[in-house]
């Protein structure tokens, strides 16, 4: 029984893809195993009938099994209980055979699989298949744990009764925290918010991780295998060239860029990534980039830039007519021109309202952005508000008909001066975006338990792709090259926050932008504001 054990143990490693101490090879033919297996290592012995008896005996196979040190090998009967119990055993357990014959295996087991009867299914298992196979933890005598490979399989006797079992097993801990690791790097990697890809020395792509079809709308599959540089921008081409010479001379070292690479839809995105050089890394071969998409804080500086440069433009308008105005003022009471003295007055006034404007804008941005804007809620009507702001706007511009429609009394509790802000903004705005002598209208609504208010135009419009940004600080209508319409770009942005804090909602409407000052689809834009129900 023992030839018939040791030789399934030999067949059980090449089950368990495991190496092991001896030169094993299966035999290719109906010579029984055991005579096969060990005569390369006896051929340099004499053949002799001692030898051939040492060989196919008890003491033979008892000496094999006691030398898989890298392998517990024990036998249980059939309750499970410990019969033998090789040096490998030890070595991996840390009993002695001493200590656990007539034990029962279970021992060996953590407790979870203790408690879901795992011992006693592991023996149904290979009493019912021929053999169990799997990997678990297990429990040391130290009480430390060990991941296992196991494999069970049942004894017979010379009349095919079940005796017992044989449990091999082997001490894959540091195969598992390998293999963990890996799973966990590559959880990581295909998680990451950046992407991440590998390239060849010959800048050719080899790898992409799934955050790719977000950020460049490409399919990982479809972004291996093509060139980098082909989808790099013209303008870019050169300082990326350059930065992967560099990488490539040095081994190991790192090298941060941003850069315009091509989107999946034609178009180009900024990119701010770092590429490291490990193509002499044998488990990476590759330059390991990765990769975020920058392009709105690209366009944030953009704006940030052409809002400095605005502003400048916009406080020295009204500064350099303060001086000219005040100068002449001088002059003529110097000449004693007194009957100029009220038009100059009023020019110095209107230009000073226009720095006070700025200046509030810029501190309300201010207010917003540290959290410190205060509101004076009152219960006012809201449709004698807007009567009153038409008809104020009405005085500032001779070439515009304002029309209100609001009969509907509507009480509201809200920062009167607030919404009176909002209001200004918006007819300002459309007083601005409108070609000449065309009629913007003042609408009111009830809308459920919401007033509706709507400021409608009959100007340049909106492109439906600004539709979702315009109420974005520092942002215009228009693209970066049309500077036609002067102001700040934060009216809409304060006006979104004021309407957002009264737990109102605001948003635009328009067909489309037409060319230039011409009449067009014009631009609705709606807000709600809470009813005092």
């Amino acid at each position: 029984m023992l030839q018939s054990l040791t030789s399934d143990i030999l067949c059980s490693l090449e089950v368990m893809k495991l190496p092991h101490q001896s030169a094993i090879k299966r035999p290719h033919s109906k010579t029984p195993a055991h005579k096969d297996i060990y005569s390369t290592r006896l051929s340099n012995q004499p053949q002799t009938g001692f030898h051939e008896g040492f060989r196919t005996s008890d003491e033979f196979f008892r000496q094999l099994v006691e030398s898989l040190e890298d392998y517990a090998v024990f036998t249980t009967d059939i309750k499970g209980n410990i019969s033998s119990w090789n040096r490998g055993a030890k070595k991996i357990f840390g009993y002695t055979e001493k200590e656990l014959l007539g034990k029962n295996s279970s021992v060996l087991f953590v407790k979870q699989d203790l408690k879901n009867n795992i011992a006693q299914k592991e023996l149904y298992t290979a009493l019912k298949k021929g053999k169990s196979i799997g990997e678990r933890w297990h429990m040391r005598k130290d009480t430390s744990k060990f991941w296992g490979s196991n494999l069970v399989f049942p004894l017979y006797d010379s009349e095919k009764n079940v005796r017992g079992f044989t449990k091999v097993t082997r001490d894959l801990t540091d195969r598992k925290v390998a293999r963990d690791q890996e799973k966990k790097f590559r959880s990581v990697i295909e998680n990451s918010s950046d992407g991440i890809r590998l390239i060849d020395r010959n800048g050719k792509i080899t790898y992409a991780s799934p955050s790719t079809k977000r950020i460049l709308g490409y399919n990982p599959k479809e972004y291996v295998n093509q060139k980098i540089i082909d989808l790099i921008h013209k303008d870019d081409k050169k300082i990326y060239r350059d930065t992967m010479r560099k990488i490539l001379d040095n081994p190991g070292s790192s090298v941060h860029l941003t850069y315009q690479i091509k989107h999946k839809d034609g178009t180009y995105r900024w990119m701010e990534g770092v590429g490291t050089n490990l193509l002499d890394d044998p488990a990476v071969n590759a330059i390991v980039s990765n990769f975020r998409d920058i392009t709105e804080r690209k366009d944030l500086e953009r704006r940030k830039d052409e809002f400095v440069s605005m502003a400048s433009h916009e406080l020295k308008t009204p500064i350099t007519s303060l001086n000219l105005f005040t100068d002449m003022l001088k002059k003529n009471a110097q000449e004693k021109k007194y009957d100029s003295i009220p038009t100059f007055a009023k020019k110095i006034r209107q230009q000073t309202s226009k720095l006070t404007e700025i200046v509030n804008d810029l501190l309300d941005v201010s207010r917003i952005e540290t959290g410190k804007m205060r509101f004076r809620t009152e219960k006012f009507n809201l449709s004698e508000l807007l009567h009153d702001i038409v008809d104020d706007m009405q005085y500032t511009t001779h070439k515009h008909k304002i029309v209100c429609i609001a009969k509907q009394p509507m009480l509201i509790t809200a920062d009167r001066y607030r919404i009176y802000q909002v209001l200004t903004n918006l007819l300002t705005n459309a007083i601005k975006y409108s070609p000449e002598n065309t009629q913007i209208t003042v609408t009111l609504k009830k809308q459920k338990n919401f007033a509706l208010v709507s400021v409608a135009d009959k100007g340049i419009g909106i492109s439906k792709d600004q539709h979702k940004n315009i109420f974005d600080k520092l942002y215009q209508v228009g693209d970066s090259k049309e500077k036609t319409f002067p102001g700040l770009g934060m009216g809409l942005y304060i006006s979104k926050e004021i309407i957002t804090r009264h737990n109102g909602k605001i948003w635009v409407k328009s067909k489309g932008k037409s060319i230039g000052k011409k009449p067009g689809n014009g631009s609705t834009f709606y807000f709600t504001l809470p009813l005092n129900v």
